[in-house]
């Protein structure tokens, strides 16, 4: 995963990242083994689906300047952003719920 992030900050482009993560995508769709899929798959649902945040920490600290405010939110006092985090991902899930039970009692898209 790392390698993929590094790749893409070659790029200043939003459209030449675009590319890069599509050439990367399909690289392993092609080469990639049905384990290393399922690893890749199990990455993509424990980042998306554990504790809320996902992977917010990880994607953080890929800065190389910390101001005093972004030490203060993300550093000595992480607790906020992450309870902020998952009160929101609590709420996409129980808004999930809602529409999986909407969908099944009127049986509409």
């Amino acid at each position: 995963m790392k390698l993929s992030f590094a790749i893409r900050l070659r790029f200043q482009a939003k459209r030449q990242k675009k590319e890069a993560n599509l050439e990367k995508i399909k690289e392993r769709l092609e080469h990639y083994s049905p384990q290393q899929l399922a690893e890749l798959y199990h990455n993509k649902l424990q980042n998306t689906w554990t504790d809320g945040t996902r992977a917010y920490a990880w994607y953080i600290n890929s800065t190389t300047k910390f101001t005093p405010t972004f030490n203060y939110l993300f550093g000595d006092k992480k607790i906020l952003i992450y309870s902020f985090a998952q009160i929101f991902h609590i709420m996409n899930l129980f808004a999930i719920a809602l529409g999986a039970l909407r969908f099944f009692k009127t049986k509409k898209i």
